[in-house]
């Protein structure tokens, strides 16, 4: 199952809300775990972690298993992690870093 093509994140949403609340029928705990994995694998990279599920989609080795039902979803998601950290000017894996603290 696809999410809706044009999901996006609002830029106006603050990132620690995001992060505690989810978006737009996305779980926060989805959110969270596409940056953590960013955070533990890829040096807070989206970008990277984008590539590695390309990866797997392309039946090539990948590092990253997703909690997310649909692979595409994940990539989705990440794409518009993406869009908002590049709109906002944050890095998403810090503000869940500084928020567990």
């Amino acid at each position: 199952m696809q999410l809706v093509a044009d999901f996006c994140v609002d830029s106006q949403v603050k990132p620690a809300e995001l992060l505690r609340n989810g978006c737009k029928g996305i779980s926060a705990q989805a959110f969270r775990e596409i940056v953590e994995t960013a955070h533990a694998l890829y040096a807070d990279s989206l970008a990277d972690l984008a590539e590695d599920v390309r990866r797997r989609l392309d039946g090539r080795p990948y590092l990253f298993v997703s909690g997310v039902a649909d692979i595409g979803d994940a990539l989705s998601i990440i794409q518009c992690l993406q869009d908002y950290e590049q709109q906002v000017g944050v890095v998403l894996a810090q503000a869940l870093q500084e928020e567990s603290l």
